[in-house]
């Protein structure tokens, strides 16, 4: 079966697989998992700590990948939890773990604002809305597979 992209998709994919190989090169200069930095950012961003499912929720990670990466977190002096409702925990950084927020999530916000910046607001705002737009159709467009 013959199938061609396109040239729009294949550098849809390639600015994608780049954006995805940037953050991992990243979390591994940091030696981070990819999934440890997604839930120190989290954590260090959201004030006083959060819920997993809202990590799930937000970052789009499954909860079998919060759950182990939380364990590891926590085996390693990063972060406690704490019952929440039900069988929900509520994580907080130790302080160990702001330690390390502050020597690498930190920076990384700071250099993702500093991007962000860079753009105009009128240009901010069509990236934005287009990026909801094309998820938008993808999911659409992906449901029936």
């Amino acid at each position: 079966m013959e199938f061609s992209t396109g040239q729009p998709l294949a550098e849809y994919n390639r600015i994608y697989k780049e954006t995805d190989q940037l953050y991992h090169g990243l979390a591994l200069r940091m030696g981070l998992a990819d999934s440890e930095l997604v839930i120190l950012y989290t954590l260090a961003l959201s004030g006083d700590g959060c819920l997993q499912r809202d990590i799930v929720g937000n970052a789009c990670l499954s909860k079998q990948t919060v759950n182990s990466a939380t364990r590891r977190m926590v085996r390693q002096g990063l972060l406690t939890l704490t019952p929440g409702k039900g069988r929900e925990m509520q994580m907080h950084l130790t302080e160990a773990g702001r330690q390390l927020a502050a020597r690498t999530v930190l920076p990384l916000a700071r250099a993702e604002r500093a991007a962000i910046d860079a753009l105009t607001e009128e240009e901010l705002q069509t990236y934005l809305a287009l990026s909801r737009k094309l998820l938008e159709q993808l999911r659409r467009t992906t449901a029936g597979l």
